[in-house]
């Protein structure tokens, strides 16, 4: 799955020179928390709700209305955007696109083609529910987790029992663990009962297992 697969195309934009008040009404109307700041398609920053929220003067404030919307026209997005641009490319694996949010601590990206231009956004919101979509909780799954040596020929040994069984591996990720072992999670529409016990006849032990999204 990329991040073309799951970004909002054709963004709303603003420029550099948009003042934040008129930033904070287009999130506002549009209900989005992210605008990228672009001029004829290049990008140039990115904010976000917290950006403008920052800058603008606290509510203990004795501003006046009038003088608060004055200075808020004054404030421009180049003022506050944050100085490090980070964007993310639209044929990206969605994985980078998870590990990048991780690194900045930011809830969304730009999305840029292979020239620069922005052709997106993308949140933690649309990883978070690709992550769902591809463990395929959502349809119903059972989740068996199984701990092993870490050896050649481990996994195609543990596949070979499903397969003698007639049961197929929707997916299979494996994390390292101490002294060289690796957890096994594997994922697949079948019945967790009957497959634990084939599997532990083969040395193969299963720590933990459970159906979880049947609607």
């Amino acid at each position: 799955m990329f991040v073309k697969e799951r970004m909002t195309g054709n963004p709303l934009t603003v420029t550099r020179d948009t003042g934040i008040d008129e930033a904070m009404n287009i999130m506002k109307r549009n209900h989005i928390r992210h605008l990228p700041v672009a001029e004829k398609g290049h990008l140039y920053g990115f904010i976000d709700e917290g950006d403008l929220q920052k800058a603008s003067p606290s509510s203990a404030s004795l501003l006046s209305r009038n003088e608060l919307l004055t200075l808020l026209a004054k404030i421009k997005v180049r003022d506050v955007m944050p100085r490090t641009l980070i964007s993310i490319s639209q044929d990206a694996a969605i994985e980078e696109a998870a590990l990048l949010f991780k690194q900045s601590k930011r809830s969304g990206l730009p999305v840029v083609d292979d020239a620069g231009i922005v052709v997106g956004v993308i949140t933690e919101t649309d990883v978070f529910a690709s992550f769902i979509e591809i463990m395929g909780l959502e349809k119903g799954t059972t989740r068996l987790t199984a701990v092993v040596d870490d050896r050649p020929g481990t996994i195609a040994e543990i596949c070979g029992v499903f397969a003698e069984n007639g049961i197929n591996i929707e997916s299979l990720v494996t994390v390292p663990q101490p002294e060289e072992k690796l957890q096994l999670i594997i994922r697949g529409d079948f019945p967790a009962e009957g497959i634990t016990g084939k599997l532990e006849e083969k040395g193969i032990k299963v720590t933990h297992s459970v159906r979880i999204g049947d609607r």
